[in-house]
């Protein structure tokens, strides 16, 4: 039995048909093209479940989507404006009526979160450190969605004087950071090569992301008591990245109440589609 996946983002729509078993038969990607809307990117994503569907046998369809998504019926309860008119449509409906196969959909990150259903057997929080910092919480094998359908919305906690994590501790935070102390740096990349360089600047901006880092992984951990954070984002690509965040952490913890394991993931590339699957599989159950 085989299906296909979705991993929606902002700029690319990343695809691929995973038998029963989650091995990967064959993946691709193309351009979002965002801006054209919600419609736009969901026909595309309807011809390539059509192009697909035959030659494949599919049964049904995964999707992992940017967005607040009712994991149960597939609406899209809210998205920014990355993608205009997304927010409200029903991409099962859409895609069924157009390819006569079923659909779930889930949000981008609790499916990255979900991947790791496959190789990790116990609770455990995901944090994604990227352009803002999204999260999801996974207990007894299952997301915890919240009331509004956004639980794990970890970016907006409120960590120093009014700001928020995501302000303080994200890639964008970062680099913002490093140009008002006076670099001309374009992406964290930029910011840790100046940084590897010994550069004054870069090392006060680095210490200043990792500290609020630190803060905000060691406030979920005090909250949760949960066995496992995960990380994930380009940035946990760094290969010292877990020793010198671990070092802030390790300045600030309060090692009575923190016994929480933080490790980096290793699902970066296939996470979100992966995962997918996982809600899928498990909501047809």
């Amino acid at each position: 039995m085989k299906y296909i996946a979705f991993d929606i983002g902002g700029t690319k729509i990343k695809y691929s048909i995973i038998d029963k078993n989650y091995n990967i038969i064959k993946k691709n990607q193309i351009d979002t093209n965002a801006k054209l809307g919600g419609v736009h990117v969901i026909n595309k994503v309807i011809d390539i479940i059509n192009d697909y569907k035959n030659k494949f046998e599919l049964n049904s369809v995964a999707i992992s989507t940017a967005g607040v998504v009712d994991p149960t019926t597939g609406i899209i309860l809210y998205a920014n404006d990355v993608m205009p008119e997304y927010t409200g449509l029903n991409l099962p409906k859409m895609i069924y009526e157009k390819t006569t196969l079923l659909a779930t959909v889930e949000n981008d990150v609790n499916c990255f979160a979900l991947s790791h259903l496959l190789s990790i057997d116990t609770d455990y929080l995901m944090v994604a450190v990227g352009t803002g910092i999204g999260g999801s919480i996974v207990i007894n094998k299952q997301i915890y969605h919240g009331i509004t359908k956004s639980g794990g919305e970890f970016g907006n906690m409120i960590i120093d004087k009014g700001k928020r994590f995501e302000d303080l501790a994200s890639i964008t935070a970062l680099v913002r950071y490093a140009n008002e102390l006076g670099l001309n740096v374009h992406n964290g990349l930029d910011v840790f090569n100046l940084y590897d360089q010994k550069d004054e600047k870069a090392t006060k901006a680095v210490n200043y992301f990792y500290k609020y880092l630190a803060l905000g992984l060691l406030n979920l951990a005090y909250i949760f008591n949960i066995p496992k954070i995960i990380l994930g984002g380009g940035i946990t690509n760094r290969p010292t990245f877990l020793t010198e965040l671990m070092e802030k952490i390790k300045l600030y913890e309060n090692k009575p109440y923190n016994n929480t394991e933080i490790i980096v993931s290793k699902n970066t590339n296939d996470g979100g589609m992966l995962g997918a699957l996982v809600h899928h599989l498990n909501i047809r159950k």
